[in-house]
């Protein structure tokens, strides 16, 4: 199912080359006219002539190195900052990595890390090889690997520990990379060594971060490998204390911060989640105590809790779309009580995305005529689920361009129920992706519009403005300098003038196709294809 390589895999040259897409370099859902490949491409050739040259004043002397988002983990409180790398630090960064010779280390330091099969990663990067997008990949081989074979492993284990990392990338010690690779004597002795692989990764995360020490960039498929080279490292620890510890029964996955621990003695998982807070402590990390237990059964221990729901709750709509014909209000009123439940968790995702196929299906045939109440309910969900705002967005944007009148009232409205809400610029930038094509006569709501959504720095560059997305005082280089005076490069214009005024599938939906859950299409097939001749189903206990 899965097609993909993975990077630990590839060459230095192909290493470099995914590590520089459009796709790697920022990993945050955006309108498909953001692109980052022009700048990028504009800015390689010249530090691959020439080393990047720094010298006071350093780029850890400006704090608006990376250009930042906040994105939210709960719709409240737990916000995290998602970070566009300043272009130059970042393929100057994946340039000195994917040198032939600094390549080889990265990968033997895997190699070593990783010889205990007993201790699966399965969140190292890769690339598509097939018409899906890498995340598309990433998240099949997450299914397939870590959550599906967490299943299989409830055959040969009897109980199952989950821990996972508190505030992973933002408490990483930069200096602990250098210890990863070299092994920290040898780190702290050569601490002044600017050509160990270790301090270059080290000084350029510093560069991008005002100098401090603690916490990466996140928002990047090469952030997402430098924690893996980390996180690696404490795998192979593990493994070591594990021997001396002479405990041998059991099985860890590992996918980025979340372990799956499996033992058949329940005094083992206790033992080595001891074991595993000690050496994370070692490396400024720790377990989240919230996080941190064992589970109650190993199936449902293995499935996250907000998907075990909403299958269930597919199962029921499965059933009333053949039977009642179920409408699209109570349809999108189950999802609104998923996102109550499990607020900003990917199956609210999945259940709008869902959603957004049904309303284009049926808006092609007829007006919706409960336009305003679909577009009620769905505010409300994205209030709980930043991670949802691309298809909040899109469900919103079809219904707008439902005929509705008054359109940038009601759009005005909704920006006004998030102005209590801090850090919106995500939602902003999809709300005036609504607005992009819009033909009408100009009016005071217009106008109101613009000037909230322009707010948002990105927002701008839209508005053909030029607002300094990254801080470049402490560039050196003329030709560097020329082309980052230019951000307008990061905006396609063919692109943008070719969307219709609504937001389509594709431009939300990661998977390029009508994936939306796997359990739940299944389902639905399977009732519309094994009708009998007596209308008879091939699961009647579902009828009862």
């Amino acid at each position: 199912m899965c097609q993909s390589t993975s990077i630990l895999d590839m060459s230095w040259d192909k290493a470099r080359y995914f590590l520089l897409k459009n796709e790697s370099y920022c990993t945050l859902d955006l309108p498909p006219y953001f692109n980052f490949s022009a700048l990028i491409n504009k800015i390689k050739p010249i530090l691959e002539q020439r080393p990047l040259s720094l010298s006071k004043p350093y780029p850890s002397a400006d704090e608006g190195v990376n250009y930042i988002f906040y994105s939210n983990k709960d719709g409240r409180y737990a916000w995290r900052p998602i970070q566009l790398v300043h272009p130059v630090l970042y393929v100057d960064l994946v340039h000195n990595m994917t040198k032939q010779e600094n390549w080889q280390i990265i990968q033997k330091h895997f190699s070593k890390c990783s010889q205990n099969e007993k201790i699966q990663c399965t969140s190292i990067p890769a690339m598509s090889t097939s018409k899906k997008q890498d995340k598309a990949e990433l998240i099949l081989t997450w299914w397939k690997k870590f959550e599906q074979q967490s299943i299989e492993l409830a055959l040969d284990y009897a109980h199952l520990f989950h821990a996972d990392i508190t505030d992973c990338y933002s408490s990483v010690y930069t200096h602990s990379i250098a210890w990863a690779l070299h092994s920290k004597k040898l780190a702290k002795k050569e601490r002044r060594n600017n050509n160990l692989l270790g301090n270059i990764i080290d000084n350029s995360l510093q560069n991008m971060s005002y100098g401090q020490t603690s916490g990466i960039p996140q928002g990047s498929v090469l952030m997402d490998f430098i924690a893996e080279i980390l996180l690696a490292y404490t795998d192979g620890i593990l493994s070591d204390e594990l021997k001396k510890a002479k405990i041998s029964d059991y099985h860890i996955l590992r996918h980025r911060d979340d372990y799956r621990i499996f033992v058949n003695n329940p005094q083992n998982g206790e033992k080595i989640l001891k074991l595993l807070t000690e050496i994370l402590l070692d490396v400024s990390l720790k377990l989240s105590p919230e996080k941190t237990k064992k589970a109650p059964n190993l199936i449902y221990g293995s499935i996250k809790s907000d998907k075990m729901y909403w299958d269930q709750q597919n199962l029921v709509f499965a059933r009333s779309r053949i039977f009642k014909n179920i409408s699209l209000e109570k349809h999108l009123l189950m999802i609104f009580d998923l996102a109550q439940k499990y607020p900003n968790s990917g199956s609210v995702s999945r259940a709008l995305n869902n959603f957004h196929d049904q309303l284009r299906r049926k808006i092609s045939k007829k007006p919706v005529r409960e336009a305003l109440i679909l577009i009620s309910i769905s505010v409300q969900i994205a209030l709980t689920s930043p991670k949802a705002y691309p298809y909040s967005a899109a469900i919103i944007s079809l219904l707008v361009e439902n005929g509705l009148k008054n359109r940038d009232i009601i759009i005005g409205k909704i920006i006004d129920k998030f102005q209590t809400i801090p850090n919106t610029g995500h939602l902003l930038i999809w709300l005036q992706r609504i607005n992009i094509n819009f033909i009408g006569p100009p009016t005071k709501a217009i106008a109101d519009i613009k000037t909230v959504l322009e707010r948002e720095k990105l927002c701008q560059l839209v508005a053909d403005k030029n607002p300094i997305i990254w801080e470049n005082k402490w560039l050196k280089d003329p030709s560097l300098i020329n082309i980052m005076k230019n951000t307008q490069d990061i905006i396609d214009k063919n692109i943008m003038k070719k969307l219709p005024a609504y937001i389509t599938q594709k431009e939300v939906n990661t998977f390029k196709e009508d994936y939306i859950n796997i359990i739940t299409i299944d389902t639905i097939k399977t009732f519309q294809a094994k009708k009998l001749k007596k209308r008879k189903y091939q699961f009647p206990w579902l009828m009862s």
